[in-house]
């Protein structure tokens, strides 16, 4: 293909054909301009999907963690209402032996505290991955931050 453009260009030159030699030549740097920029396309399309992949994982991790921190809350909820319950019997002088039997697991753990752990790598890899977030997520990112925020706080406080 080189050597059909070579002799192409060559017979345009002894033949003392400028113009159509510029012509040829103008048509030649064109095609490797639309060449280089189609291939521009390609990349930026690539590079796009590739993050588009990695805020996927990133809000499937995100989600997934928020639910485990739900269950984790929930579960603490249930846990230390039964041990207030079983405290206020006790202080009371009302823990009956039945009561005892019914909750004898959480009187076991009376002087126990089970500490609030929240998982938030998730929350971190959507933090250091900012510059990649598209701007209609502000508001969620923003919901985030309170939520993660909010913990740290209690979790400085409480420990």
């Amino acid at each position: 293909m080189i050597k059909f453009f070579r002799k192409i260009r060559q017979k345009m030159l002894n033949e003392n054909k400028f113009s159509k030699y510029l012509l040829y030549a103008i048509g030649e740097i064109f095609l490797v301009v639309i060449g280089i920029l189609i291939a521009l396309n390609i990349n930026n399309k690539n590079e796009q999907r590739i993050k588009a992949e990695k805020l996927d994982s990133i809000y499937i991790e995100v989600q997934r963690e928020l639910a485990l921190n739900i269950n984790r809350i929930s579960f603490l909820i249930d846990f230390y209402e039964k041990k207030d319950s079983i405290n206020y019997l006790i202080l009371n002088d009302k823990l009956t032996k039945e009561d005892y039997i019914e909750t004898q697991e959480i009187a076991f753990s009376l002087f126990i505290n089970i500490p609030l752990n929240i998982q938030n790598n998730g929350y971190s890899s959507l933090i250091n991955a900012l510059d990649i977030l598209p701007k209609s997520f502000s508001t969620v990112l923003k919901k985030l931050n309170i939520v993660y925020d909010d913990n740290y706080f209690y979790i400085a406080n409480n420990q």
